[in-house]
């Protein structure tokens, strides 16, 4: 990790344009030909936290420094307006995750016109700065340009302040150093597997590491109670919020059927401040269809709540991008947060929903994953199968299940919640920030009684959609590298992508996508290999991504993958041969997994003389079940669970926008436990994967785990594909990838079942890589 401060800078060149080359250089950008480089949202340090999207036209320069680790942009400060010897003192912790040559600092300048102006740069060598682990440095640099092949001095100079730190000097606590939110002792957590867990998991008989009977909590009716109990503000954030939720699904609970728009207006009636802030999807227009392309129902909930007291705030996602239509259709507000206040001793206390379900159509879900059997039941108003070619219809099924994980907080971290909340809406809706309610005035952020639980707010987010005092905000990332460098025995991580650290690709490594938990991971398992120690990492992630399997996106996104689990794979291979471990496998340290459901009429009902023209799963009694899980354990000590995705999308900072909790428990040593609840929800999400309990699941690490799993997971692989229909015992299958010793990576099958999308993936000739990465 390096710890490196830009400080200030001095006598710099004043590159900013008159107006007509100001002028001349936008007409340039227009048709191409003017210098462009990655955008960067800037903040303007005069005034805290506004974003100048453009610079300003007083013809002074407008610097800011940026830090790259050889061509990866890692880090920038905010931009210091009309000021040619700025002072920035922003402190940056930049981790690093393979060799490198060189640490470059660039200071630039922002002009009106949208164009980025080099002002100078310096160039540190890795050597020097792998020097600075014994004395750090405290210097000033001389700013130079390459000009005709040349290295010119004399512009300006920088000063800056670094040290290399080994990562475990960081990494003896699970509080994440360097990010916008202090970790807080003394919260409250409660975990979530799908929408409704009910009795689903009864059958296996999950004890806690106390002995006690383990029951899961039901994410959407704790949600529903949440909103019934708060009398003063709810705040919610969304991807999509459909006001037609049903809540609860079971006819003999006194809130069956209720929907989410009615109780958000009965909420607002009765005197609560009542705030949403979804995403503002551009192809959903009034006028112009109701859900969008993205199906985010955002012009149906604006007019639901029409002409009432709910205040509904739709948020574009806005970019200082030149193409800025196609900016919004391709980039999100993803952050799925719900915070209420609810009745405590004394003072009311701040409690806050976050994780990966959104409180829209097709979420409601269970541990079951049906396929056929809820269509008339549970689904009979809420049917969605967004992954059928031909489309798949109610009357025949089967409804796409939903896989997800949600956490409710309570304690100081669900104030932190809320100011994500209230510095989102001064920046996007500014009109509005008088209606936001004191809530350090009203709540206390205490909770009630003691708890071991120890919490962490992390972010993805820019200055662009939230006004808060940096550019930009990727500690979720920061978050997943610190984790991966403190586990000593596994991790187990479900999400809906896991693609990046392209730069380690061994093709197309210029593709945008460098962030670094494909490669930490890697640098794990080599460095566990090396010690002769034992590790295993599992992930999860869907069969496809969402959609049509032969569609050009699912299809480019499929090949990303590929490359990041090639790239993995075979520096893990090539590991073991230098170890001379020729006895194992890289499957013994890395295993990638997927969930599906197969079901005979038997046991669900349905066709059975399926219509002429239907979707072959109809015939085939099978569908995956889709993991929408941004979720990661490390060791059962530490738990993270949020919105974002292991993408670049989620990890930049700068596109979509992202939310996420960290939490742990504290045993009486001080030291976070592993006996404790994350354990207890791992073995449940187990025990629903693998169908079954084991004791060879206590210790993931272990040979016996990793064989008794890698044997589930081929076994119900072949009860999915098997020509005959037969009920399957668990969902947790082996990804359809076989890798070999050497870590080559191919695909099993051809296409996924029922579908002629290449499981490979396929390259696209004219979605931008910003979309699909």
């Amino acid at each position: 990790v390096l710890d490196i401060s830009i400080v200030e800078a001095k006598d710099l060149k004043n590159k900013d344009a008159s107006t007509i080359e100001k002028a001349m250089g936008s007409m340039m950008n227009v048709f191409g030909f003017g210098h462009k480089e990655e955008p960067e949202p800037q903040n303007n340090r005069q005034e805290e936290g506004v974003a100048n999207m453009h610079g300003d036209n007083t013809g002074v320069s407008d610097p800011y420094a940026s830090i790259d680790v050889d061509d990866v942009r890692m880090a920038h400060t905010c931009t210091i307006f009309n000021n040619l010897n700025p002072t920035w003192n922003e402190r940056f912790f930049v981790p690093i995750s393979d060799k490198f040559t060189k640490i470059v600092i660039k200071v630039k300048d922002k002009d009106v016109a949208g164009t980025v102006d080099q002002l100078g740069e310096v160039h540190i060598p890795a050597d020097d700065v792998q020097k600075s682990a014994a004395v750090p440095v405290d210097t000033w640099l001389d700013l130079g340009k390459h000009k005709a092949s040349l290295w010119k001095h004399g512009y300006g100079s920088i000063h800056i302040k670094y040290q290399w730190l080994p990562a475990e000097s960081l990494t003896d606590s699970h509080v994440v150093p360097g990010t916008m939110f202090p970790s807080h002792e003394n919260c409250h957590v409660t975990l979530y597997q799908d929408a409704h867990c009910g009795s689903t998991l009864d059958k296996f008989g999950l004890k806690r590491a106390d002995g006690s009977p383990y029951k899961a909590a039901n994410c959407f009716q704790d949600m529903l109670a949440t909103i019934r109990a708060s009398k003063h503000f709810i705040y919610m954030t969304g991807w999509s919020v459909w006001t037609d939720l049903e809540f609860v699904r079971s006819p003999d609970h006194p809130d069956y059927r209720t929907l989410l728009g009615d109780v958000l207006k009965q909420k607002a009636e009765e005197g609560a401040t009542v705030i949403i802030m979804n995403w503002d999807e551009c192809t959903s227009q009034e006028g112009k269809g109701d859900s969008g392309m993205m199906g985010t129902f955002d012009e149906l909930t604006r007019r639901f709540f029409s002409g009432t007291k709910v205040i509904v705030a739709p948020c574009p996602r806005p970019g200082d991008y030149s193409a800025k239509s196609l900016i919004a259709m391709q980039l999100t507000h993803h952050q799925k947060t719900i915070i209420c206040d609810n009745p405590g001793v004394g003072k009311p206390r701040v409690v806050a929903f976050v994780g990966g379900l959104d409180v829209t159509k097709g979420r409601y879900d269970t541990p079951a994953h049906d396929l056929f059997g809820t269509l008339d039941s549970d689904h009979k108003n809420d049917f969605y199968q967004n992954c059928g070619d031909p489309a798949i219809g109610q009357d025949t099924g089967p409804r796409q299940p939903w896989h997800d994980i949600h956490m409710k907080v309570q304690g100081k971290v669900a104030r932190d919640v809320g100011t994500n909340f209230e510095q989102r809406l001064q920046r996007q809706h500014p009109e509005h920030k008088d209606k936001l309610v004191n809530i350090d005035d009203l709540c206390s952020c205490e909770v009630e009684g003691e708890s071991d639980w120890q919490c962490q707010l992390f972010r993805s987010i820019d200055c662009l959609c939230a006004r808060m005092p940096r550019v930009r905000d990727r500690s979720i990332q920061d978050c997943y590298i610190h984790q991966i460098r403190k586990s000593q025995r596994f991790l187990f991580i479900e999400n809906q992508y896991f693609l990046g650290s392209a730069q380690a690709w061994e093709h197309m490594s210029d593709t945008p996508a460098p962030h670094l938990i494909p490669l930490e991971i890697t640098n794990k398992i080599v460095s566990k290999i090396a010690a002769g120690e034992p590790y295993c990492a599992y992930i999860f992630i869907p069969m496809h991504p969402e959609g049509v399997p032969s569609s050009a996106a699912v299809q480019e996104i499929l090949k990303w993958q590929r490359l990041t689990v090639s790239f993995m794979y075979s520096r893990i291979a090539a590991a073991l041969q230098a170890a001379k471990m020729f006895d194992k496998h890289p499957t013994d340290y890395l295993q990638f997994f997927c969930l599906a459901n197969r079901e005979t009429i038997g046991k669900s009902g349905g066709c059975e003389c399926p219509p002429r023209g239907c979707h072959p799963s109809v015939k085939s009694r099978r569908f995956m079940i889709y993991i929408h899980s941004k979720f990661f354990i490390t060791d059962d000590e530490f738990v993270l669970a949020g919105s974002a995705n292991i993408n670049e999308r989620s990890m930049n900072g700068s596109r979509d926008t992202e939310i996420a909790v960290g939490a742990f428990q504290k045993g009486a040593d001080g030291h976070a436990r592993q006996d404790g609840a994350v354990r207890d929800f791992r073995l449940a999400l187990w025990a629903e994967h693998f169908g079954q309990t084991a004791e060879e699941f206590l210790r993931p690490e272990s040979k016996e785990c990793i064989d008794l799993v890698k044997k589930i997971a081929r076994r119900n692989w072949h009860a999915y594909t098997d020509a005959e229909v037969t009920d399957m015992e668990g969902h947790g299958m082996s990804y359809p990838y076989d890798v070999s010793d050497h870590g080559k990576v191919t695909a099993r099958v051809e296409v996924f079942p029922d579908s002629k999308g290449n499981v490979a993936g396929s390259s696209s000739l004219f979605l931008p890589d910003i979309m699909t990465t």
